[in-house]
């Protein structure tokens, strides 16, 4: 089964790698002087958190994410956390116009869906650095939380974030999310919400691939053991990327996530693909 698993994995990675017929995004100044046009990130997301890019208009994008449950400690005998269960998060976004992108998912922990949608609200140059800002807002519905109905109250979540994106090196592109989460505690006895700052940074090697490290500050409201964190990198292969990353969370829909994660100095695996398909 093991030997499966990875088999099965592999040729995943593999459909993936195959060309795309759309353009993927690029990273370069695309506009004028009087109505600038920024893509300071390649893709939607850094790893977890979001970026401010958007799709362009008639893209739609298909995203599949694994987060394993067990950690990488538990070493080869586990094959490092990957024979053990995995959440696994499914999405599809459309680019209703190139500043406005829909997104609905789900995921198998609480068998939660999600819909968000995500505006840029501004792009212009902050002195020399190139700046990006957007809004995205969702809800969550947690479908399957032990002990209640699946239309329970407790079960629906709302979370707004403000996406500011920088670029203050040519290779260098940067992030802070501030996320507020209602409902945070959804699966508690208390109903809490959680306020966090979410930061990333991004380093570019080549155009082809790029290193991404993702943290995310707890403020205040209902929180998890510790804050969450993610280290990884991005390969990039025309019209559609995949991130392997190492992360001490296994939630994935955001929701879920800005709440902290739950290791302690150990980590798990996980892999996020998305394609951008143009019909």
């Amino acid at each position: 089964m093991r030997m499966l698993r990875v088999l099965v994995m592999a040729g995943i990675m593999c459909v993936f790698a195959l060309p795309a017929q759309a353009k993927s995004a690029k990273w370069k100044h695309m506009g004028t002087s009087t109505q600038p046009n920024y893509s300071l990130f390649h893709s939607t997301q850094a790893l977890a958190l979001p970026t401010a890019e958007t799709l362009r208009q008639g893209i739609i994008q298909f995203e599949i994410q694994h987060r394993f449950v067990p950690a990488v400690s538990s070493g080869l005998g586990g094959l490092y956390g990957v024979d053990g269960p995995a959440y696994i998060r499914f999405g599809l976004a459309y680019g209703f116009t190139h500043d406005l992108t829909l997104t609905l998912g789900r995921s198998n922990l609480d068998d939660n869906y999600d819909l968000q949608a995500k505006q840029v609200i501004y792009q212009n140059r902050l002195g020399e650095w190139p700046l990006v800002m957007a809004v995205q807002l969702g809800s969550a519905w947690n479908a399957s939380v032990a002990g209640r109905s699946s239309l329970d109250q407790r079960n629906f979540q709302n979370y707004g974030q403000l996406i500011v994106n920088m670029m203050p090196l040519e290779q260098w592109a940067f992030g802070l999310v501030p996320t507020f989460v209602d409902n945070a505690s959804y699966n508690t006895a208390q109903t809490q919400s959680t306020l966090a700052l979410g930061t990333y940074i991004q380093y570019y090697v080549t155009d082809l691939w790029s290193l991404v490290a993702e943290w995310n500050h707890l403020i205040s409201g209902y929180i998890n053991s510790y804050p969450s964190a993610s280290y990884g990198f991005e390969l990039e292969t025309g019209g559609h990327f995949f991130k392997f990353f190492v992360s001490n969370i296994a939630k994935i829909n955001q929701a879920q996530y800005v709440t902290g994660g739950d290791l302690n100095g150990d980590w798990r695996l996980g892999f996020l693909i998305t394609r951008l398909l143009k019909f």
